[in-house]
């Protein structure tokens, strides 16, 4: 079973570097049993024509940060928009025999730094942090994302 927290269409612009900060989206996770969850992943809808040109970070209550993708995804577009990013899936973002093609999501990758080391206490603000470092294609857009908790057989 799976409590999941939703962004909803938010439409986030993604600007080119040229010196601006990060783009922020949080999501906040209350009243939750800290000791229920076991897994958690997230999915991303991103547009973006170069997503090469993306870092994508998530940043846990009590700060910790992990990179889910830096420098990913080749020369290709909107690669993101739906990808689950989860520990367990067969695939890693960064594996030199991902294929990526514009147009067509990725379903389901491997981040490219463990979300697991992000499992404690899930209650709070979790923050997903991207970077559009792009200079040819100034601009993106986070449409929506996601976070499951999943919890934890017993």
């Amino acid at each position: 079973m799976s409590s999941p927290c939703d962004s909803g269409l938010i439409n986030l612009q993604l600007p080119a570097y040229h010196g601006l900060p990060p783009s922020y989206s949080t999501l906040t996770f209350e009243g939750l049993n800290s000791t229920a969850f076991s897994h958690l992943r997230i999915q991303t809808f991103i547009l973006h024509p170069f997503i090469k040109d993306i870092v994508i970070s998530l940043v846990s209550p009590n700060g910790t940060s992990i990179e889910i993708s830096n420098g990913l995804g080749d020369n290709d577009a909107n690669v993101f928009n739906g990808t689950i990013w989860d520990d367990l899936a067969s695939i890693g973002a960064g594996n030199a025999t991902t294929k990526y093609a514009t147009g067509f999501v990725s379903p389901v990758l491997r981040p490219q730094e463990s979300l697991s080391t992000l499992l404690h206490d899930p209650n709070g603000n979790w923050t997903l942090v991207i970077s559009n470092v792009g200079i040819l294609y100034p601009y993106g857009l986070l449409s929506r994302w996601i976070i499951y908790l999943d919890r934890a057989w017993l």
